[in-house]
């Protein structure tokens, strides 16, 4: 009923405004979102000025990391701050503001209108429900509506799939024809999903609403691609240690560096402490600072094959969930603490231990 009520907000001033006055809303909003991540980037240069210089001190943002030494805190501090700035930067960059403020005035204001008014005729009560779906049925008629307001396919077919719920392609497609993993993606013939598409961030802002996404392990850390298994080395009994640690010891070439995939997507308020929204969200239970409990970022390698003076040794890693960090190298930790006022990715850090088979 909440999500009718705000269609019928939608459907009022999309007949009350003209689409001139709907475009200058629009084009006003790109720049308004600009101007708040711009200054984000001030305040985060400011912030790092001012422990520089101790007019502030750096430990509100070491509070939680077991790696930063007495003494150091500052430099860490300001060196995680400069990973939300690149972030926060790297967002703003992308979404194209000017592009964005230039297409305003190109919106199919009327067929969303339309495509809203779909929405609000379709006949929710009596719906086709199956049986074993009965006790949802208020569950099913939302996941309904909220389909038709913003229509989803998948990338590997061009079937329709619902936003609601985390379900394989209907046609078993699990990988796009390049061989990468299916996703949702909007549909092209639908005009509302068209303007989320390109607006996304803004409309984001709009609503007081920032994104993190959770990226865990996909392929484990490769030290070696088998193409190059030439050289003489020695096995050491293996490794343990962290991501942070076996990354910086390795150095950074391209078959050295670990390859991640989105786990999960929260939307939050902007603004607000992230450990509140997870509560407030019912998500208190996947998010968790009992780290051991939290099975949903933990991987284990398939079997590699190295060369070790001659011999091939088949090894594998494991990979134990430590905590959720800012950058891939997991040497920023993200407090559950945190305000989020702009979108970020943060990485599943480990404690890794490599064994030989």
């Amino acid at each position: 009923n909440f999500e009718m009520q705000q269609l019928y907000i939608v459907r009022y001033l999309l007949t009350n405004m003209t689409e001139a006055e709907l475009s200058s809303a629009l084009y006003y909003n790109v720049y308004a979102y600009s101007a708040s991540m711009v200054n984000n980037m001030t305040e985060d240069i400011k912030n790092i000025v001012y422990i520089k210089d101790d007019v502030e001190e750096g430990s509100y943002y070491t509070s939680i990391s077991a790696d930063v030494t007495a003494g150091s805190e500052d430099v860490y501090a300001q060196e995680k701050i400069k990973v939300i700035y690149d972030q926060t930067y790297d967002s703003w960059k992308s979404a194209g503001v000017s592009g964005l403020a230039t297409n305003s005035s190109s919106q199919n204001w009327s067929k969303m209108k339309s495509e809203i008014q779909a929405a609000i005729d379709y006949d929710y009560e009596n719906m086709a429900i199956s049986e074993q779906d009965r006790k949802k049925k208020w569950e099913k008629r939302v996941e309904r509506l909220e389909d038709l307001v913003i229509a989803r396919v998948w990338s590997c077919c061009d079937q329709k799939v619902s936003e609601a719920v985390d379900a394989k392609c209907p046609t078993q497609h699990v990988e796009n024809s390049d061989g990468t993993v299916a996703t949702k993606e909007y549909a092209t013939d639908h005009s509302i999903s068209q303007f989320v598409s390109k607006y996304e961030v803004v409309l984001m802002h709009i609503g007081g609403q920032a994104k993190v996404s959770f990226q865990v392990a996909s392929n484990g850390y490769k030290t070696h691609e088998a193409a190059a298994l030439t050289g003489s080395k020695t096995w050491d009994a293996g490794y343990n240690g962290t991501i942070a640690a076996l990354r910086a010891g390795k150095g950074s070439t391209t078959e050295e560096m670990m390859n991640w995939k989105e786990k999960k997507v929260i939307t939050i308020s902007s603004g607000a402490k992230f450990v509140e929204e997870m509560k407030n969200n019912d998500e208190s239970g996947w998010w968790t600072s009992n780290k051991e409990n939290s099975k949903d970022a933990e991987y284990n390698s398939e079997e590699y094959v190295e060369m070790y003076n001659g011999t091939n040794i088949s090894y594998t890693y494991s990979y134990v969930f430590k905590g959720w960090y800012l950058d891939k190298n997991c040497r920023y930790e993200f407090d559950e603490n945190d305000v989020i006022d702009v979108n970020l990715t943060v990485y599943a850090g480990y404690t890794v231990t490599k064994t030989r088979k």
